[in-house]
């Protein structure tokens, strides 16, 4: 929970349909404010609107509703919004990143105020690696089963996650036959 005083409100601006390593950009940017710590953040998707190319996007058209505007918002101190800023931008390579000051007021009893946050902590330690082979059309509660997993370990804090679809093997060629 943020402290009252001095804070940064950043607004990231990017299109529905645009990806950050095959995620949907405003999902990874959601995922990586939350593994950051960030206090909280909101996306709002947008039913209509235009950026640069000044084309009009609007939810009623089938064939771009996918370019929809979305927003992803978040309120920090300053310290914490610089130590996310630079992946930040790097993720929304082709959105607009906005930040301003505020001030924010907490209504919390004076023990809360009191106790400063833990900052977030790097683990380092001894690792194991888990390879999980799956079906590439293996499904779980109705979506894919390497996106549930993902989610799942991600929920867990399990660090180094990829996953990656494997590449088909080259057919052998026939034998001679003996004539």
């Amino acid at each position: 929970m943020l402290p009252t005083g001095p804070a940064k409100k950043v607004s990231v601006y990017v299109i529905e349909g645009q990806t950050y390593h095959g995620v949907a950009c405003y999902a990874a940017i959601l995922d990586y404010l939350f593994f950051r710590g960030i206090s909280d953040a909101t996306v709002t998707r947008g039913v209509a609107g235009f950026g640069t190319d000044h084309k009009l996007h609007t939810s009623r058209l089938v064939e771009v509703s996918d370019q929809m505007p979305v927003k992803v918002e978040f309120i920090e101190t300053p310290e914490r919004v610089q130590a996310v800023l630079t992946k930040l931008t790097e993720i929304a390579s082709h959105g607009l990143v906005e930040i301003h000051d505020t001030y924010v007021i907490n209504p919390t009893t004076s023990k809360e105020r009191s106790e400063p946050a833990a900052p977030p902590v790097k683990l380092e330690s001894k690792a194991k690696m888990m390879r999980i082979l799956i079906g590439e059309h293996d499904r779980w509660n109705d979506q894919p089963l390497y996106h549930a997993l993902v989610q799942a370990m991600r929920a867990n804090d399990i660090a180094g996650l990829t996953w990656k679809k494997p590449t088909p093997k080259p057919s052998m060629p026939p034998l001679p036959s003996a004539s």
